[in-house]
């Protein structure tokens, strides 16, 4: 499944916002950068316990991460430079948000609680670096239900619900799922070749 139809609602949403950002000439760097160091925030407020303020905030910020493209191809500034500072700075993004929960899972009583996180992170990278892999090979591949999209939507459910424990268990199951999936999808393109 892939998140497209809900990706060009959130942008109309955003729309007044793109603008505003293009006519005052806003780097799109510039919102890459903004939107990884906002997520400090968010991160902050899962350590402590408040999950409903961040679950929000993390839905904006990932929002936001979606407009950063859109300007900068409407404004003719695509970069390679740029694709590369927003891969790694979602990288960076998605590991501080998931060591906040880590750090708030240590002092849970279910102690299988910090496994899940860990296990969401690895089988996360694994999705991604999967992908960044086949690119360099030539192949494509975005198979799989747990894109990072769904990640974020999943993990904004679960903080406003704060209901961490189930939110974890369905991430680690999905982007282990995922991760399995979009290897074997690589590994039968090689082969056919």
């Amino acid at each position: 499944m892939q998140w497209s139809h809900g990706k060009k609602v959130c942008l109309a949403a955003y729309r007044p916002l793109i603008n505003l950002l293009i006519r005052l000439r806003v780097s799109p760097n510039a919102i890459t950068i903004t939107g990884t160091l906002l997520l400090f925030l968010p991160a902050y407020y899962i350590i402590v316990g408040r999950h409903v303020p961040a679950g929000w905030l993390i839905l904006f910020i990932g929002l936001l991460d979606m407009v950063d493209g859109t300007i900068a191809r409407e404004r003719n500034l695509v970069s390679t430079y740029g694709a590369f500072l927003d891969s790694i700075l979602d990288r960076f993004g998605d590991f501080l948000i998931y060591l906040a929960c880590f750090h708030y899972s240590l002092g849970q009583d279910d102690k299988f609680f910090p496994y899940l996180i860990f296990a969401t992170l690895f089988f996360s990278a694994t999705i991604s670096y999967t992908r960044s892999k086949a690119e360099s090979l030539g192949y494509k591949t975005t198979a799989g239900f747990a894109t990072r999209e769904a990640r974020l939507f999943v993990l904004f459910w679960g903080l406003t619900c704060e209901n961490l424990i189930t939110t974890f268990w369905i991430l680690a199951v999905f982007t282990a799922g995922t991760s399995i999936y979009r290897i074997v999808d690589v590994m039968r393109k090689i082969m056919k070749k």
